[in-house]
């Protein structure tokens, strides 16, 4: 694996794709963003989810929320889905960040940025529930929320 990064970093494949979705963002393209979210590589679809969040604003809620949701998707480009739900403008995006942080089976990290997200949102009373969960980090995301 290691030699496989080295050889992809010494061609500069990387180096262009990170030039590349930078562009994107500085441009402001979140057509070219959101079809990044379609890329084989998780890399550049995790970078895409993070540059559209970081953009905010009217972006393509329907496709981030199913992202965040799809437990087959590697889980930091779902975390990363659902720090763009967070900052997007839509009610949608509340409702699947509600769904992420209350279903059992959620991983940790990905609800976390649920519960920071609607915190963002002014949606922290949703949440309230997960003030006693077993997990210390999730807990401790809802009482800062408050």
């Amino acid at each position: 694996m290691r030699l496989a990064l080295a050889l992809l970093l010494s061609s500069g494949c990387a180096a262009g794709s990170m030039a590349e979705l930078a562009a994107m963002k500085r441009r402001g393209d979140l057509a070219a963003l959101t079809r990044t979210l379609e890329d084989e590589l998780a890399w550049r679809r995790e970078a895409a989810a993070r540059a559209l969040g970081e953009l905010g604003g009217a972006l393509p809620v329907e496709r981030l929320a199913a992202i965040a949701m799809d437990r087959d998707e590697v889980e930091q480009v779902r975390v990363e889905a659902a720090f763009a739900l967070g900052r997007a403008a839509d009610r949608r995006g509340v409702e699947t960040l509600t769904a992420l942080a209350l279903a059992p089976d959620t991983p940790s990290e990905l609800v976390i940025e649920a519960v920071f997200g609607l915190c963002g949102a002014g949606e922290g009373r949703r949440i309230a529930a997960l003030a006693e969960a077993e997990d210390v980090l999730v807990a401790d995301g809802v009482r800062a929320c408050r």
